[in-house]
């Protein structure tokens, strides 16, 4: 199952899915399953809301407001 912005979605095998930056997404298994994940280089833009393997938590990036 894949949760993109709180809608559910069941994959398929042999299925694409497109995420755009900036979007809430989960992954969650339900049976045995390999995923190709296809990433850009831009690794240090990765905030975990929720992480079930006890990887290192990131804050959410604060954008300063644009000066009017």
């Amino acid at each position: 199952t894949l949760i993109l912005d709180e809608k559910e979605l069941t994959i398929q095998p042999g299925m694409a899915v497109t995420i755009r930056p900036g979007t809430v997404h989960k992954i969650v298994a339900e049976s045995d399953l390999t995923i190709l994940e296809v990433s850009t280089t831009e690794l240090d833009d990765v905030v975990r809301l929720q992480d079930t393997y006890g990887r290192a938590q990131t804050e959410v990036p604060v954008t300063p407001e644009p000066q009017k």
